[in-house]
């Protein structure tokens, strides 16, 4: 009897030993879905700031501008942001978040060539959790 019992606690263990790696792996992709979801509502909360700043701007284009780089910035959990607008041929500074007013304007001016349009990210590592 003390045989049979011994064998029935070893299969309970081990019956406990793989359920606890089941709820692990639940809890992972549990986690990993939320994760997708916050980052799903995020887009979706800074497309909606942006179509609301369109929509109630009587043709104010520096303010949607303003509001696309902050978005940008937020989104993409960026220490700064410089949107630049194609003008006679030339980049000229239209929005940004996080420059002085003299480094935003540095590549004022630049001239357009072929057919690439210049971008720029920039994100300090460890500046944000």
């Amino acid at each position: 009897m003390t045989a049979t019992l011994d064998d029935e606690v070893a299969k309970l263990r081990r019956a406990n030993v793989e359920l606890q790696g089941q709820l692990g792996e639940a809890i992972a992709r549990e986690s990993a879905t939320a994760a997708v979801l916050k980052e799903s509502l995020e887009y979706q909360t800074a497309t909606s700031d942006v179509l609301q700043v369109i929509s109630q701007s009587t043709f104010d284009l520096q303010a949607v501008l303003d509001t696309l780089v902050e978005t940008a910035v937020r989104l993409c959990e960026a220490d700064n942001a410089i949107m630049f607008r194609l003008r006679d041929g030339r980049y000229q500074m239209a929005a940004s978040v996080g420059f002085s007013p003299e480094s935003a304007g540095a590549g004022h001016g630049n001239r357009a060539s072929g057919s690439r349009t210049p971008g720029c990210a920039h994100r300090r590592c460890g500046s944000r959790s």
